[in-house]
């Protein structure tokens, strides 16, 4: 059966696409401030992030992912796969194990916040023929509901008020959620291995900026919920955030921001390089 593609070169309507702007916006300061709050110099994933967004953008304006009958799919290759491949290497690699065990479990959960203004953005492309409305909330898609409740959950674990097996369950439940509507993006995609949406296909995510949902937001919420999931799960020895390497000035490279006087990090630059540290842990370590 083929896709109906009457939409595939049809714009998204400009307001949509400055919500979804701002919700990639949203995505990256959370990102951000995951790894300040894991003592982790800010620069290197702010360019790198930069770099894979830039990337993405250029592959979109070229037309890279227009190509329908590639087999793999494009966007599965050199989309969705570079992420994935980091992932897997974090959890495979002691080195990456230690990172993951940085990242506070408050702010994990908290970040799943993004998901409300994709879904909106999802219902605004559906009304717009730009994606099936079985990837809306409307359907089958029942994403929203993590989105809803990742306040509450942090709160109610910053504040005592939920348990680590609350919170498991939470970020279990999210997991499937996710996996859930991935499944339907993916195969309502206009490639060979559609099997869904034939007549409104997912069209939006081979545009700019909607590239940004599968190849950065997704990956970003799965990242969320596995490191959160990998300290629930890790005996409680193991879940304790390491402390800051005693070559901080090394690694950091504090000493080019300390100004004449000898203080440290008074400019928003070196606040912004300069890793922090001292900080009572919000993981399983501080209850």
């Amino acid at each position: 059966m083929l896709s109906d593609l009457t939409y595939l070169d049809a714009p998204a309507p400009l307001w949509l696409v400055a919500v979804f702007l701002g919700t990639v916006l949203m995505a990256v300061a959370l990102l951000l401030h995951l790894c300040y709050r894991a003592d982790i110099w800010l620069l290197p994933p702010a360019l790198l992030l930069a770099w894979w967004l830039l990337l993405q953008g250029i592959l979109v304006y070229m037309g890279f992912y227009r190509n329908l009958y590639a087999v793999p799919p494009r966007l599965l290759v050199l989309g969705v796969g570079p992420p994935l491949v980091a992932m897997a290497g974090l959890l495979l690699t002691r080195s990456g194990r230690s990172l993951l065990a940085r990242f506070d479990l408050v702010g994990l959960t908290r970040l799943s916040v993004v998901r409300i203004p994709v879904e909106l953005c999802l219902y605004g492309l559906a009304l717009h023929h730009l994606v099936p409305d079985l990837i809306t909330f409307a359907d089958r898609n029942l994403d929203l509901a993590a989105g809803l409740t990742a306040p509450l959950a942090a709160y109610w674990f910053r504040g005592r008020l939920m348990g680590p097996r609350l919170l498991l369950l939470w970020h279990a439940g999210s997991l499937v959620l996710l996996l859930n509507v991935v499944v339907l993006a993916a195969g309502s995609m206009p490639t060979p291995w559609q099997q869904l949406g034939f007549s409104q296909p997912n069209v939006a995510v081979l545009h700019w900026p909607f590239v940004w949902l599968p190849t950065f937001i997704v990956p970003l919420v799965l990242f969320s919920h596995v490191a959160a999931l990998r300290q629930l799960l890790a005996s409680p020895h193991k879940t304790a955030p390491l402390q800051p390497s005693s070559r901080a000035d090394e690694w950091h490279l504090e000493p080019w921001f300390i100004g004449r006087s000898g203080s440290r990090g008074r400019t928003g630059l070196g606040r912004f390089l300069r890793a922090k540290s001292g900080r009572k842990p919000t993981g399983l370590a501080g209850r």
